[in-house]
């Protein structure tokens, strides 16, 4: 976005079908609407990789906050409940940027409030900062956050359990140019059988426990996909303030314990950087179209927010790993689509210690000739699903080399996990329809390429019928096998008519039904294959499936 967006005339629908994203490089984010009005359960002010960058959790979903004018009350918060919009504060709302950090603009009767928000890079810690910008007098302002402390993909309701809210221990201050804070301004909320532990800390004058529910927060996006969409929100107290005019207050919330002045020094260094949010006049004339430099750095920043670092200690393994989000707000890490995207991602935009740090982390991970294609939410062992992944990782090194990747890095720590990959790969196959079938050998027979002639191509090599089983054994629970009508074995003459039939349809795939001595010869035998979970059954119908290119040994017989 080159300019703050105007929003004083935009609808209130327009206004929340509008989202931003603001990510932490460990697989947290900030996300929500341009008024703040979460719309999703996915959306939060703070949602906390508690295992980088896996096992995600809403730990602020929003705040309400209100400023105070000769005891008049504005609200800046908005929220959905059912049938109404309340507080409103979106009708103050008068400008809104997300570059380099979400950031508004709020006016009112003879005050104007900026309000940032900053994800601490590397951290699970946001930071909200509140600067009154116009009036000739302190103005009380008070902030009331709201807490979830759930999963991503659950909701929270009201529950029995005990919540309560604690003066936290502080760090030790450090030196520098802000003051240190008092034990009053810092807050824990222990942890449950539930929730996992708060941290929060503010420079306001006060802190007043309230501790309360919110009910029936809406969230309108679920309930149009179809989903439950009503959640309760635990609020712990209200923070107050007293806005002097030209002067900053902060409130964070972490996964951590909070040095709020590390906090505030933080924040104001990347603050330094930052124009003042101002409200913007209307164009004269149309913008110029960006140029396609500006187009490049814009899509270098994007890419910023998707790449994750995962820490020493973190639960996905390889030391100072690197991860992909292919897609936030709901999406776990992906090394397909890490793969996929690797020449974007990684090579373009120079970041080629990053990428290869994704490659050997991947490479740690080799299991049977398959690379992980998911790493679940909820932190439990890599997903193998994807029978192309491996063929992605190979490629994806073949770019790095060719943009001038480390080559003793790859000799050293890639070379060894392709040639497993090369080793296994005869039973992946390309199928009708652009496709891919098969699965991976993991004792596979040695080929000696230079035996083979000029035009040989891999899917000349005979399957071995006895991997097929076993391949279809692994997967006969994931598949919904139709039932089968085998007719009554009556002959030889009638097994080669049924043979020359399946000739002129086009296949070459024979399949003999053999009736079983112990069961009574009738005309028709109806055997329902996924009852019987047997090799046998699933073999056949793996046979079926790649018999057109297996030859000979591509034939089965059911029962065998």
């Amino acid at each position: 976005m080159d300019r703050p967006l105007d929003v004083s005339a935009l609808p209130f629908d327009e206004m929340i079908g509008r989202e931003w994203l603001a990510t932490n490089a460990l697989g947290g984010y900030a996300a929500s609407t341009v008024p703040c009005v979460n719309t999703r359960k996915y959306h939060g002010l703070l949602v906390a990789a508690m295992a980088p960058p896996v096992r995600r959790m809403v730990l602020l979903s929003r705040v309400e906050e209100t400023l105070f004018r000769d005891g008049w009350p504005y609200a800046l918060a908005s929220n959905e409940y059912p049938g109404t919009i309340h507080p409103e504060g979106f009708r103050h709302l008068r400008a809104f940027d997300h570059q380099p950090t979400p950031r508004w603009l709020y006016q009112g009767e003879g005050w104007t409030v900026e309000k940032s928000l900053h994800l601490l890079r590397g951290h699970n810690t946001v930071c909200l900062a509140y600067t009154l910008l116009g009036g000739g007098q302190p103005l009380d302002f008070e902030l009331r956050p709201l807490l979830a402390m759930r999963p991503i993909h659950d909701l929270m309701y009201q529950w029995n359990g005990r919540l309560t809210v604690e003066e936290a221990p502080l760090a030790p201050a450090r030196q520098g140019n802000v003051h240190a804070y008092d034990q009053s301004h810092s807050h824990r909320v222990p942890p449950t059988g539930r929730t996992p532990e708060v941290f929060f800390a503010h420079d306001g004058s006060s802190f007043d426990p309230q501790a309360t529910w919110y009910f029936n927060t809406i969230y309108r996006r679920e309930q149009e996909r179809g989903y439950r969409g009503l959640e309760d929100l635990w609020m712990p107290g209200v923070v107050r303030y007293k806005l002097v005019p030209g002067t900053t207050v902060y409130f964070a919330c972490s996964a951590d314990p909070i040095d709020l002045a590390a906090v505030i020094r933080q924040v104001r260094e990347q603050d330094a950087a930052t124009v003042t949010l101002s409200v913007p006049a209307p164009p004269r004339a149309a913008p110029p179209a960006p140029a396609g430099d500006s187009i490049l750095a814009d899509l270098a920043g994007a890419v910023d927010r998707f790449i994750v670092a995962i820490p020493r200690d973190g639960s996905l393994g390889t030391p100072g790993g690197v991860s992909v989000i292919a897609q936030y707000p709901w999406s776990p890490p992906q090394p397909r689509d890490a793969l996929i995207g690797f020449g974007g991602l990684f090579l373009a935009t120079g970041r080629l210690n990053e990428g290869a740090a994704l490659l050997t982390s991947l490479a740690a991970k080799l299991q049977d000739g398959l690379l992980p294609s998911e790493f679940p939410e909820d932190g439990s062992s890599p997903l193998y699903h994807g029978a192309d992944v491996s063929l992605w990782f190979v490629n994806a090194v073949h770019q790095y080399l060719r943009r001038g990747g480390d080559e003793a890095l790859v000799r050293r720590h890639l070379y060894e996990p392709i040639v497993r990959i090369i080793d296994v790969n005869v039973y992946v196959r390309p199928d009708r329809g652009g496709l891919m079938l098969g699965g991976y050998e993991r004792d596979p027979q040695p080929v000696d390429v230079r035996r083979l002639p000029a035009e040989f191509r891999i899917e000349a090599l005979d399957l071995d019928i006895s991997v097929l089983r076993r391949l279809a054994d692994s997967v006969a629970d994931q598949l919904v096998i139709p039932k089968v009508v085998c007719s009554q074995h009556v002959g030889t003459g009638h097994l080669e008519r049924r043979r020359r039939r399946r000739r002129s349809a086009g296949g070459s795939c024979h399949l003999r039904a053999r009736r079983p001595e112990s069961h009574p010869r009738r005309s028709s035998i109806e055997a329902p294959l996924d009852s019987q979970r047997s090799g046998a059954s699933a073999a056949t119908c793996a046979a079926a499936v790649v018999g057109d290119r297996s030859g000979e040994r591509g034939r089965a017989r059911h029962g065998d």
